[in-house]
């Protein structure tokens, strides 16, 4: 069935995703948001833009143990009574086998953090809404999630929005058949342990190869294409390489596989660090590359998914790439 899309909704909030301070010259800077929201409006793709709500503990816990999520408030209280602009996150309380403190906490981090995760529930509902009229959704986030795990965050993120978002679909709206489709430069280490056991979610993910050490490292399976419900394919070579490995990743292994597991929704950790010019990692993606993956990922949801795509910011660092890339991957989506 062919579903004509009249609008992709954004979900965006600049004032509130550029709370969360992380520190000079990090990286994962607030102007991410305001240059991807900067670049869209000014090309007419913001016309019909929903503000975020926050998520609620319940949903945070979907993913999320409860004594992490209270060591991100306690944290976060303090910072603001000893006016503390930013830190990194203190680790030592939090029981896991993988804990990492490479990621900064700022008073209003938790407050930011929860809306990230609200934006993409804000687009599912909008979109299941169906007076709304349109089944595809882009959400301006930060901070980016797919490097969370069950008992911390990582690698920048706090809470797995995308994760999050998944089991929502799964567990409280009933969807059988969750598609997450990672294209960030890095392996989803967080995202593929919250959902690769759950039966009814699939993740697949192009980043670059873990097996030498790169971010987040192989231990978290970065390598491993055999599983039911996972689908990664590493990375490597020169940028031209790479650019051919990924674009051939999804014509030749996610289609043929998304014929046989046919999704009822698709979720898209969007990351824009794979890009020929991201300053952290580059893997030779040019902006069409970008336009390209996303229509493969329209044509899947339109054969199977009712239409239904909502996509979610993750990384991405250098703030044309993004914002040019963001244009992309936008008017792709229609």
């Amino acid at each position: 069935m062919n579903f004509k899309v009249e609008r992709v909704v954004i979900v965006a909030n600049k004032e509130i995703f550029m709370a969360h301070l992380t520190g000079h010259n990090h990286p994962e800077s607030p102007q991410r948001v305001e240059a991807i929201e900067n670049a869209l409006a000014s090309a007419k793709l913001m016309n019909e833009t929903i503000l975020p709500r926050q998520a609620t503990q319940e949903e945070i816990s979907l993913c999320h143990d409860k004594c992490y999520q209270d060591e991100i408030t306690s944290q976060c209280e303090k910072l603001k009574a000893q006016n503390i602009p930013y830190k990194t996150f203190d680790t030592s309380n939090c029981h896991e086998d993988f804990v990492s403190g490479d990621f900064m906490i700022s008073p209003n981090t938790l407050q930011t953090s929860l809306y990230a995760a609200g934006a993409p529930l804000t687009a599912i509902e909008y979109i299941l809404d169906q007076k709304n009229g349109t089944s595809r959704a882009f959400c301006i986030v930060r901070p980016p999630g797919h490097h969370a795990h069950q008992c911390t965050g990582s690698g920048f993120c706090v809470f797995n929005n995308v994760a999050i978002a998944a089991k929502y679909l799964t567990d409280k709206l009933d969807f059988k058949r969750v598609l997450i489709v990672d294209w960030d430069a890095h392996h989803g280490d967080g995202t593929q342990a919250l959902v690769e056991n759950s039966g009814n979610i699939f993740y697949f993910s192009t980043h670059k190869d873990t097996s030498t050490g790169f971010y987040p490292g192989d231990h978290w399976g970065g390598t491993d294409n055999q599983q039911k419900f996972v689908l990664n394919c590493p990375i490597s070579g020169s940028k031209e390489n790479c650019r051919q490995q990924i674009l051939e990743a999804f014509h030749s292994q996610l289609i043929p596989r998304m014929e046989k597991y046919q999704p009822d929704f698709i979720l898209i950790s969007c990351g824009f660090d794979a890009h020929e010019n991201d300053s952290l990692v580059g893997l030779g993606l040019k902006d069409e590359d970008y336009a390209e993956m996303t229509k493969i990922c329209v044509e899947i949801a339109k054969k199977y998914a009712k239409g239904r795509i909502v996509s979610v910011l993750e990384g991405g660092y250098d703030l044309k790439a993004i914002s040019d890339a963001a244009k992309s991957h936008v008017q792709a989506l229609y």
